[in-house]
């Protein structure tokens, strides 16, 4: 099945007949995470994995990964290019480089 253009005067028919017709359930529309999105993502990973650490560290170990995550659009860096994709990943690399150095 193909989507017609959308056009100014078309309004949201076409969606409206997706869902009328049962192709679809819902139209959820999708927005872009921005960092500090991806920072609660952070901090819910650190929580699952019972990292207990003081506020301050938490805090930088937050940060740290956040800032290794890719933002767009340039300059202004607002939304994370992935999501919270990745973010497990990226805390588990960060603590392990944490405990090899220790």
């Amino acid at each position: 099945m193909t989507l017609p253009e959308r056009r100014e005067d078309s309004g949201d028919v076409w969606r409206r007949k997706l869902v009328s017709n049962a192709l679809i359930s819902a139209h959820v529309p999708f927005l872009p995470l921005e960092k500090s999105h991806v920072q609660q993502c952070i901090r819910e990973v650190l929580n699952e994995a019972r990292y207990s650490t003081s506020e301050r560290e938490t805090e930088a170990l937050v940060t740290k990964v956040a800032d290794k995550m890719i933002y767009f659009p340039e300059p202004i860096k607002r939304f994370s290019k992935t999501g919270c994709k990745g973010v497990r990943e990226k805390i588990y690399q960060d603590l392990e480089v944490d405990f090899m150095e220790q």
